[in-house]
């Protein structure tokens, strides 16, 4: 839980930096924008702030949650603090991902070196038209920020959580699931949906 003064250190971005309201980084630290904050090797939430005792990870796991179908979508919610977005966007839900994969024609599209590999959805069959294309974009590791699988798997994060772990959608060219769950301190895809 301490976190250091730089960001590219192993325990975060320093509080100071960050909105009490909400814990996003204030508007005026535009040079920590863009960047990927890491967690120590011991933390597997993705977010700890404020930095105290009661949020700490002995706390209850679903006191962070982006959103869920008790509560609805909560100010933590990374499609929420988009401005340009606005309020009617958020982190699809684990059903709505597992609607998804079971709705639509999987079509890989090989992007090669010069491209980005990834799935076309396609709701009506493989013959026609191209609904949602999802990059095949990899993650960051939670204990270091390195990324991994780029190109060839896709990781795209639900709002749904279970214990210390959150659902989400995972594919490689020769297969998808919208079931998988994992720390939620990795630095995963979020793809916002509108409401």
């Amino acid at each position: 839980g301490t976190v250091n003064t730089y960001l590219d250190t192993t325990s975060g971005v320093e509080t100071s930096k960050l909105n009490d309201e909400d814990g996003q980084i204030k508007s005026s630290e535009t040079a920590l924008y863009g960047k990927f904050i890491q967690r120590n090797v011991g933390t597997v939430n993705w977010r700890q702030y404020p930095e105290t005792a009661t949020n700490s990870a002995t706390a209850p796991a679903n006191d962070w949650t982006w959103g869920n179908p008790v509560n609805g979508i909560t100010d933590l919610d990374p499609c929420q603090s988009d401005p340009e977005l606005g309020g009617t966007w958020r982190v699809p839900t684990q059903a709505e991902w597992a609607q998804i994969a079971s709705n639509n024609t999987w079509v890989w599209q090989d992007g090669g070196t010069n491209g980005t590999s990834g799935y076309l959805l396609k709701p009506g069959g493989t013959n026609k038209p191209t609904a949602l294309f999802l990059p095949a974009a990899g993650f960051r590791t939670r204990n270091g920020g390195a990324q991994s699988y780029v190109g060839s798997v896709g990781y795209y994060w639900s709002s749904a959580v279970t214990s210390t772990n959150s659902y989400y959608l995972y594919f490689t060219n020769g297969g998808i699931n919208a079931a998988n769950t994992g720390y939620r301190a990795g630095g995963l895809t979020v793809r916002c949906v509108s409401e």
